[in-house]
């Protein structure tokens, strides 16, 4: 009965491995019906982007990112990178996507710009994200870049009324507030000026025979005093005509990250200040100077 036994385990083992065989016969055959041309590194090895930046100017925002070179196992990837933009009102939201799919090289910088649609670009200043992903060959995505907040709503109004009057000690530039009490909490106002016309001694500084002093343009910001609506502009030339344009910012802290929400520019005004006594001013008279940053 023993040597049965054993006769009978050895009879059994040649159907074993003929399945086995045949099972592995038609595996291969199944895979030698699709072929697979040779594809370059799947854009989920390079690892997601890390340079996300974004900016926001009334209901238009911009972005800007550079498309990895290298995958994740430090190889260097040839061919285009399918890259689609997403946002987020919350951490915790589905991520929208937004705008048309792009093609990359790697290596470049990657852009895109969209109006914010009205839901976004209404209401309260809040946090709203954007991410980049990379896609892979199936259209799916390898995972999304830094997180970018950015400020959803409303932006500030635009300044109305600029003026400028030339005085003693400087240009001193007059707005409207938005009230009587002066502006939101949470608002600043930033001015900009632009150097239109070179008197020959700052030509002369641009033109290296003398140290360049006086850049063509400059922009900062005050965020107090802002009830009289008004600014003295004492850092300025003898001879030179100015450009400034005044706009609100709205500051709020997202992410510990501080984020400014800009309101269009007002209109521009000009001052010539060639009918001044003194041909320098210097910022140390009247209460409303601002200093330049």
């Amino acid at each position: 009965m023993k040597n049965a036994g054993v006769v009978g385990a050895r009879t059994h083992y040649p159907g074993m491995f003929l399945g086995a065989v045949v099972i592995c016969f038609l595996l291969v055959m199944g895979g030698c019906r699709k072929q697979h041309a040779p594809q370059p590194l799947a854009p989920q090895r390079r690892g997601p982007v890390s340079d996300l930046a974004a900016i926001r100017g009334g209901e238009q925002l911009w972005l800007t990112w550079t498309v990895p070179r290298k995958g994740t196992g430090k190889l260097t990837v040839n061919g285009k990178v399918t890259v689609r933009v997403c946002r987020r009102e919350s951490l915790t939201s589905a991520c929208t996507v937004t705008g048309e799919l792009q093609h990359l090289v790697p290596g470049t910088t990657g852009s895109f710009s969209e109006k914010l649609p009205p839901e976004l670009a209404s209401g309260p200043p809040r946090p709203l994200y954007y991410f980049v992903e990379l896609m892979d060959r199936s259209g799916h995505s390898t995972g999304l870049s830094n997180r970018l907040p950015t400020l959803a709503g409303e932006a500030p109004p635009m300044v109305r009324d600029l003026s400028a009057e030339q005085t003693a000690n400087g240009v001193l530039l007059h707005w409207m507030p938005a009230s009587p009490q002066g502006e939101p909490v949470g608002i600043s106002i930033r001015l900009h000026r632009t150097q239109l016309i070179l008197t020959p001694a700052t030509q002369a500084m641009r033109d290296g025979s003398v140290p360049l002093q006086q850049p063509d343009e400059r922009e900062w910001v005050i965020d107090r005093d802002l009830r009289a609506g008004r600014a003295l502009d004492a850092d300025i030339r003898r001879g030179e005509t100015y450009e400034y344009r005044v706009q609100r910012i709205f500051h709020l802290t997202v992410d510990g990250q501080a984020l400014d929400l800009a309101g269009p520019f007002s209109n521009p005004v000009q001052v010539n200040t060639a009918a001044m006594n003194s041909p320098f001013f210097s910022g140390s008279h009247g209460e409303c100077l601002f200093a330049h940053r």
